[in-house]
């Protein structure tokens, strides 16, 4: 089915929806649910954060039904669901698996495109390594560049490990929220 026909056929499904049309509203879900939960879940690997964000578009899109204008229906969903999942990592609900071995996805890398990405994307981590506090920057530096363990780090500052955990933790989150966005 060309573009034009879909747009049209969005068009249609919108204009009925505006019109609470509850069948108008059966098919935009049924014909965009799944595209909304596969682009949700590829980035979170989290089946229920996915649902839930996929759920609360499509529960907007019906409650704001009478009060919005949408051009391209598709595009509209899609970028619902890119905001969704960045709210879940910047609340760092979803942290953990968006950017799980973040350094290692990066360098095993095969194209040497990719690698020149994946080096710009290291110093861009770096940069972001050196606006932390000092006592954050020390721990995150040893434990993104010099790879020691939790408890080395904690071993080596001479701080509890509960400490060092909180510290990267808080790092990773504002790192996450300092990038996320290069990755959606």
């Amino acid at each position: 089915m060309p573009i034009e026909s879909v747009n049209i056929l969005d068009s249609v499904l919108l204009s009925q929806l505006q019109n609470e049309d509850r069948s108008a509203f059966e098919s935009i879900y049924r014909k965009y649910w799944l595209k909304c939960y596969n682009a949700a879940y590829k980035r979170l690997k989290n089946k229920e954060i996915a649902e839930d964000i996929v759920q609360n578009i499509f529960t907007r899109l019906w409650i704001n039904r009478c009060n919005q204008t949408i051009n391209n229906l598709e595009s509209y969903l899609l970028t619902a669901v890119r905001y969704g999942v960045l709210d879940q990592v910047s609340r760092g609900i979803a942290y953990e698996p968006f950017f799980d071995n973040l350094e290692t996805a990066l360098v095993e890398k095969q194209l040497p495109s990719d690698q020149f990405a994946a080096k710009e994307l290291m110093k861009l981590i770096y940069a972001y390594a050196e606006t932390l506090p000092n006592k954050r920057k020390e721990v995150f530096h040893l434990y993104l560049k010099d790879k020691f363990s939790t408890q080395e780090i904690a071993d080596f500052l001479k701080i509890s490990q509960k400490t060092v955990q909180n510290q990267i933790r808080n790092a990773l989150i504002g790192l996450r929220v300092s990038i996320s966005s290069l990755f959606l």
